[in-house]
């Protein structure tokens, strides 16, 4: 049996199971695409494999989005034009509360909402228009 405080060989891995996350591992931080870029115009990519390197990219979208300081960030904002969003209404205080949504739709629409937070990609126009219009 080899001297293990010499041996320059690594051991061997015996766990199988999938790496986890580490927490305060950094996670890329995506510049957000503004109004007016062709991106945010065309139709995104439905996605038909949700692997790896698409689930890395979910856990930088919201890395991107607690920076922006959002609540929801989809992919056409960060320059990707495939159909995934993410959600966190309680801005990263709730690890349980994200939600990763992948080629979602509205399948129905009711009612009128206004909100006072502005859209990532309207940086000052959102918080400006809603105060203007806050009153109506």
């Amino acid at each position: 049996m080899p001297d293990k405080s010499t041996t320059s060989e690594a051991p061997a891995a015996t766990d199988t199971t999938p790496a986890q996350e580490i927490p305060g591992t950094p996670r890329k931080i995506y510049s957000i695409v503004k109004y007016g870029d062709p991106i945010l115009e065309k139709p995104a990519a439905t996605i038909s494999k949700f692997d790896a390197e698409l689930e890395e990219l979910a856990e930088d979208m919201f890395a991107t989005m607690y920076a922006a300081q959002g609540i929801g960030l989809a992919a056409p904002q960060i320059g990707k034009s495939i159909r995934i969003a993410v959600v966190d209404v309680t801005s990263g205080k709730n690890p349980e509360a994200k939600i990763v949504l992948v080629n979602p739709q509205i399948i129905a629409g009711e009612g009128e909402k206004r909100e006072e937070k502005a859209a990532c990609r309207f940086p000052d126009f959102g918080a400006t228009w809603c105060a203007r219009n806050s009153s109506r």
